[in-house]
């Protein structure tokens, strides 16, 4: 299993497309990517393997406002959901999941679930107590769905 982590969305977002294509922005030398493809002679897009609309939704109803998304931004977390993608297509075997979850950066305010139906949201800052518990409920609720590989001989 492997999961990544990026920053800087506005909820928590688990990425389910990769295109084989690197944007052309520089780097912080000002040098941009060699070649356009992230993995040559490879397919153009890879999609996300696991069922994870459910944990999204189950995310979601935890408080931790989860969409899918379609985009990682064709950079960096564009490159890193390609390559884990690719890796598990080429050893399904070895790499049963990957994810690719987008977090909202330190100190910004989100709107998280109501703890009681009908109850107003309300309005959170992402400090590191917040995305400890978010990475607690996300491996509980990777259990509960059984999207956990199980380890070998069980």
């Amino acid at each position: 299993m492997w999961i990544a982590f990026g920053e800087g969305t506005p909820e928590f977002q688990i990425e389910i497309l990769a295109h084989n294509q690197r944007g052309m922005y520089p780097d912080n030398q000002q040098a941009k990517p060699a070649t356009p493809d992230i993995v040559s002679a490879a397919a153009p897009v890879l999609k996300q393997l696991a069922q994870v609309k459910d944990l999204a939704a189950a995310l979601t109803q935890a408080g931790f406002p989860t969409h899918l998304s379609q985009s990682a931004g064709r950079y960096l977390c564009e490159e890193m959901l390609y390559s884990l993608l690719y890796a598990q297509q080429q050893h399904p075997e070895a790499l049963r999941l990957v994810l690719f979850i987008h977090v909202p950066t330190l100190q910004q305010s989100i709107t998280v679930s109501p703890a009681k139906e009908g109850a107003p949201a309300a309005r959170k800052q992402v400090d590191a107590a917040l995305l400890q518990a978010f990475g607690r409920q996300l491996f509980t609720s990777l259990r509960t769905l059984r999207l956990l590989p199980s380890a070998p001989g069980r």
